[in-house]
């Protein structure tokens, strides 16, 4: 699993490739907590994600939390079929906005 985080604007991007999983969060978690900070916009990009566990999707709750609490909104990229799946079954399909490319993503967390 790996995290990379950059800087878009006024938008943070997280490009995540991998599981995100009980095993793998607890560093993505970390990392990634230490880049928000005040960011109220962020972008997850979801295309060299194979699997997303339960802390997976926790993990996706806690960035939502954050970037909302700042009046945000948190843009997920390229999510496979099954990924989206299992946010829907779960509920989390509406705490996001999705969107195909990192573009479309930045400009729907900026709207």
């Amino acid at each position: 699993m790996g995290v990379e985080i950059r800087t878009a604007g006024d938008a943070l991007v997280l490009e995540l490739a991998g599981s995100v999983d009980g095993q793998t969060v607890p560093a993505i978690q970390t990392s990634v907590t230490q880049a928000l900070g005040g960011a109220a916009r962020i972008v997850l990009l979801m295309k060299q994600v194979s699997f997303l566990s339960s802390a997976g999707l926790r993990f996706l709750l806690l960035v939502y939390r954050q970037a909302k609490a700042k009046g945000g909104k948190v843009g997920l990229v390229g999510v496979s079929e099954e990924i989206r799946d299992v946010m829907e079954t779960t509920g989390f399909l509406p705490y996001f906005v999705f969107a195909d490319t990192e573009e479309g993503g930045l400009a729907a967390v900026r709207s």
